[in-house]
């Protein structure tokens, strides 16, 4: 029995402190994989907001400025992240603009200085893709603009350009290519078929064309369909013109200038909305009756004026995108349908 319990004691002499080395080596790498989770995010944040310059403000996008403001707006084991613009590269990529976020730390260690390691040096990266084209958008309102008067010649309208009257002709009136429409949601890629039920945000479904559904499609937002690049959508029968008015009543804000809007914006007005365009060199195509429809080749993003109680119901032009060759693809997350995603994170 002494035999045994002296081979016992040895056994554990020799054996404890391994078990606490290993163990004291294992919160250390615990931590190093805390922190590296803590700099992915950061990284991913940066990439993201540089991404997002080029879609809030194209003509003069800031990327690299944008992306180290947001990632240094983040910690890692409690140590604010400090890069700069040298961290941040601008490669080129098919279909988009890119912007890389590279950002080095170290995690201090404490089990690990027995062997020498006093710190663990790591360097994460992300990178991310705006868009060029759209290719689908959420929370689109019932509305379809022409192209003929937000991309005048082939060009976006400068942003803050009032848009002095949207509200919607009648699907059967007189072609004219400034002509604005009310879109019934119910019909989509479905041009001759029977309706199709919509989901809206606050969780009610809806199959019936008409004013409920349009009035719904201004107070909430539309979950599912999602309307994409190239998908037909057949216009409302009725005249929802005189429906417009009580639709944008309340949204109420004021607009205070398109920068007011953009990356580092305070402003979650309600009143900035998304609305599809339509191909206004071609009058709507008709299936029979009052039934017409038209194509979505892109969206834009307006900022629907306090309504005045009768008249015109007036609206400022943000963004636009169209939709190249992006058409029927992906559901499109950034601003006027574009995509906005992360293509990298090793």
């Amino acid at each position: 029995m002494k035999g045994q319990k002296g081979v016992t004691l040895l056994a554990v002499v020799i054996t404890l402190p391994v078990v606490l080395m290993l163990r004291g080596l294992a919160i250390d790498l615990g931590m190093a994989c805390v922190a590296r989770t803590s700099a992915q995010a950061a990284a991913d944040a940066g990439a993201l907001a540089g991404a997002y310059s080029y879609m809030v403000n194209s003509a003069a996008p800031t990327p690299q400025q944008d992306a180290v403001t947001v990632a240094n707006q983040n910690h890692i084991l409690r140590q604010p992240v400090s890069i700069t613009t040298s961290n941040v590269t601008l490669p080129t990529c098919t279909g988009g603009n890119c912007v890389t976020v590279t950002i080095p730390f170290n995690v201090p260690t404490y089990f690990a200085r027995i062997f020498g390691w006093s710190n663990i040096p790591e360097t994460v990266r992300a990178t991310a893709q705006a868009g060029t084209t759209a290719a689908g958008i959420y929370c689109l309102k019932p509305i379809f603009v022409p192209d003929f008067v937000v991309k005048p010649g082939g060009t976006f309208l400068a942003p803050g350009t009032l848009l002095p009257d949207i509200r919607p002709t009648r699907a059967n009136a007189a072609y004219a290519p400034s002509n604005y429409y009310s879109l019934d949601f119910t019909h989509i890629d479905n041009t001759s078929g029977g309706p199709i039920a919509v989901t809206f945000s606050d969780g009610t479904t809806d199959s019936n064309s008409g004013v409920p559904t349009y009035l719904d499609g201004w107070g909430k937002c539309l979950v599912t369909p999602v309307i994409k690049c190239g998908d037909t959508i057949n216009l409302q029968p009725g005249n929802m013109g005189a429906n417009t008015g009580n639709a944008v009543a309340p949204y109420t804000d004021t607009y205070n200038g398109d920068g007011d809007y953009g990356i580092n914006h305070t402003d979650t007005s309600d009143s900035l909305v998304s609305v599809a365009i339509w191909d206004s060199s071609q009058a709507p195509r008709q299936t029979g009756g009052n039934n017409f429809y038209a194509t979505v080749i892109g969206y834009a993003q307006i900022f629907i004026v306090p309504y005045s109680g009768s008249g015109n119901v007036s609206a400022r032009f943000i963004r636009g995108t169209g939709c190249g060759n992006g058409a029927g693809g992906g559901t499109g997350t950034g601003p006027g349908g574009a995509p906005l995603r992360l293509v990298q994170t090793p």
